[in-house]
């Protein structure tokens, strides 16, 4: 049986040479192939090249040794224990044993260099006490233990009917041929409260709606003024007489000349027809839009933040906190 190159290749000094033969998945084979040759060289476009193959033929012993071994050298040793660790059980079940003790070499180097965080509480904890860090959960064996790469990092902390508690921290990268840390964090201690939070996907469609709706209704307003005004400009010198067209009266003040006043009245009408009820309309629809809009946002929500929720990845079906934990 031919086993695929990027199954069984792998970049470490504990193995002599690669095995080349062809691949059932020419496209990881040869993204496998671009990062060996970068894994010296650039580490981290190795890793890229890896982490691209590796979705695209999970279970290859050889690529998930060199996401270990690439990991490695830019430092993330946290993230090599991980591929490692799932090298070492793929690569025994495919009765791979050079490659299954080759990623156990790396383990027992890389535990003596990752960074541990203890982590303590004030007090006895709630029982359904849960903690992340870069929103990872901590398994509780794991408090006094928990592997951190270098970097900036956040802890959150949450039980039912406490608050959250957030810390931040960073993990310096160690120097060459040094252990790795053990970083002890300050108790975390839980107050009773809730972390209920508000949530409103409708504040925006709701922001649009009171623009449309004082928009429109102030265009109303201005069309509704500019008629009244217009109005009062053709009424001025035009006397309308039930049964006849209007005529310009001219015994009334300043209202001599037919030909001006005839010409003001006819304009009055026009951006009164015109301007009037072209502003009026516009308004009515802007105001119509955002009532529409108003009353078809959703509704604000109530969300607890340390309510679990169903989360799918590539390693299976598992949980995650909704909001900030």
């Amino acid at each position: 049986m031919m086993i695929p190159m990027g199954r069984i290749g792998a970049s470490l000094a504990v193995l002599v040479g690669l095995v080349s033969v062809a691949s059932a998945n020419p496209e990881a084979d040869k993204l496998f192939e671009e990062g060996r040759k970068l894994v010296d060289s650039d580490p981290a476009a190795a890793c890229a090249k890896f982490d691209q193959a590796i979705k695209l033929d999970p279970d290859a012993p050889g690529v998930l040794l060199n996401l270990g071994l690439c990991n490695e050298k830019i430092g993330k040793y946290k993230s090599s224990i991980y591929w490692f660790v799932k090298a070492q059980k793929r690569s025994t079940e495919s009765g791979l044993t050079d490659y299954a003790s080759a990623a156990g070499e790396h383990l027992q180097k890389l535990a003596k260099l990752v960074a541990r965080v203890n982590i303590t509480f004030a007090g006895t904890p709630p029982a359904d006490a849960k903690v992340r860090i870069d929103g990872e959960l901590v398994a509780p064996e794991d408090y006094s233990q928990a592997e951190v790469d270098p970097g900036h990092h956040t802890l959150d902390a949450g039980a039912t009917g406490m608050q959250i508690v957030h810390q931040e921290f960073d993990i310096e990268a160690n120097p060459s041929g040094a252990d790795g840390k053990v970083v002890t964090l300050p108790p975390i201690a839980f107050v009773a409260g809730t972390n209920t939070v508000i949530i409103d996907r409708g504040a925006t469609r709701r922001k649009w709606a009171w623009v449309g709706m004082i928009g429109g209704g102030t265009l109303m307003a201005v069309a509704g003024g500019l008629s009244l005004y217009e109005l009062h400009v053709y009424n001025t010198c035009v006397k309308q007489t039930s049964g006849k067209p209007p005529e310009i009266d001219t015994t009334r003040a300043g209202c001599t000349d037919v030909t001006a006043q005839t010409n003001k009245a006819n304009n009055a009408g026009h951006v009164a027809h015109v301007w009037g009820t072209t502003t009026f309309a516009v308004g009515a629809v802007a105001a119509a839009v955002g009532i529409t809009l108003y009353f078809t946002a959703p509704d604000k929500e109530r969300v607890d933040r340390t309510v679990f929720v169903p989360t799918v990845s590539p390693d299976g079906v598992g949980f995650s906190w909704s909001g900030r934990f």
